[in-house]
């Protein structure tokens, strides 16, 4: 078959990739005809099930140029570690766009960890999965090189302004494991500075996580009554009728929608809708000092914020809690977490969005993600416009 040579050039830098980092130690044990099942597997399930799988060409990511370039690089595949890494590149020339992504080893074990302690948080379809023998052998036994692995989730970090009376926190991500450990971060920084009139969250660069963690961690030590209604769309398709997700939704031609956004949600193919109220719980968490709830909030956000960020971003937005300051989100928050699906030869996991929510403006919140109140001044850093706000509102 000939190439361009733009095309030779992405399949060569991705063959030395996959040669230099991939140890030969399994070469054989598994017949290559697994790894081209597998991902024809893949590719199918997006096909049928992904609705904005034809919306990343509007992102200038070419889905089938990509399916036929990889699909040659399976020849160079001799072993799981390799057949893993091939993926995640993959996923990765897609840009992880709509949570598109195989899980890796580290994200296995934590997300299998939490859904054993909070089982009524995940379906049974996929308690199943994530319980699988298969799966768990196949995670167990992948070996990769050192710079494969997951980089370590940093804590959230504190600084005081004092000229702003200003308490900062940041956030580079909600990974629901660090919820315990967090759990009285806010309120020991509010006794230690009482004075604190203004409270920021910085979420910039947050790729989400679990919205449990922002809810309990965040926002439920305030307390109050917070809450908005959302609609969440999803088309009916053999996989989100075997996880069961169709039931008690209504169908998208009994809703009364206006022109616009009825042609926006079939042209992803979305044809049911479920109702969802979002709202905090003071109850579980331990009550803040009196001078923290009077604290004016602010939230910062940027272009990668995303997922469960992004669901606390449209948290803040639509009831008020808090003022976002920054730039438009990622998206892809919605407070509904990504399908999850098995490789029936590897047992690898990938996951794709298959839901979205709308925005106040009618656009998809997982294409166009969360518009912040206030944007920077041009070259102006985030947190700095933030401050100069602060300043203004005395």
């Amino acid at each position: 078959m000939k190439t361009g040579w733009k095309r030779c050039l992405v399949l060569l830098l991705a063959l030395l990739i996959l040669q230099g980092g991939v140890p030969a130690y399994a070469a054989g044990e598994r017949p290559a005809s697994d790894y081209r099942e597998d991902y024809a597997f893949l590719w199918d399930t997006l096909r049928e099930n992904d609705p904005f799988l034809p919306h990343l060409q509007e992102l200038g990511i070419n889905a089938d140029r990509l399916e036929e370039e990889y699909g040659e690089l399976l020849e160079t595949v001799t072993d799981d570690a390799s057949f893993y890494l091939l993926l995640r590149a993959l996923f990765a020339a897609m840009r992880n766009d709509c949570h598109l992504a195989l899980l890796s080893p580290a994200a296995f074990f934590a997300l299998r960890g939490y859904i054993e302690e909070n089982p009524e948080l995940y379906r049974e379809k996929t308690r199943a999965l994530l319980r699988d023998e298969k799966v768990l052998q196949a995670y167990e036994s992948l070996t990769l090189p050192d710079r494969a692995a997951e980089p370590v989730t940093l804590p959230p970090s504190v600084t005081y302004y004092s000229a702003e009376k200003s308490l900062v926190f940041h956030f580079p991500s909600f990974e629901a494991e660090g919820a315990v450990r967090d759990s009285a971060l806010v309120r020991e920084a509010l006794l230690s500075y009482p004075e604190a009139a203004h409270i920021v969250f910085d979420i910039t660069g947050n790729l989400g996580g679990s919205d449990a963690y922002w809810m309990d961690v965040i926002v439920n030590p305030f307390g109050g009554d917070y809450r908005y209604e959302s609609e969440i769309y999803f088309m009916d398709s053999p996989l989100t009728r075997d996880c069961g997700y169709v039931e008690g939704a209504t169908p998208l031609s009994d809703r009364a929608l206006d022109a616009e956004r009825a042609e926006l949600l079939r042209s992803c193919g979305f044809t049911h809708c479920v109702s969802l109220t979002v709202a905090n719980d003071p109850q579980k968490a331990e009550p803040l000092p009196e001078a923290g709830k009077t604290a004016r909030r602010w939230v910062l956000i940027d272009a990668p914020t995303f997922s469960a960020a992004d669901s606390f971003a449209a948290f803040c937005k639509e009831t008020g809690w808090a003022t976002l300051v920054g730039r438009q989100t990622r998206g892809d928050g919605g407070n509904v977490g990504p399908m999850i699906v098995g490789l029936p030869r590897t047992g690898f996991l990938f996951r794709f969005s298959y839901a979205t929510t709308l925005n106040s403006d009618g656009s998809l919140n997982s294409l166009r993600g969360t518009l912040p109140d206030f944007v920077p001044k041009p070259g102006e850093p985030i947190l700095q416009t933030c401050l100069r706000l602060v300043r203004a509102a005395g």
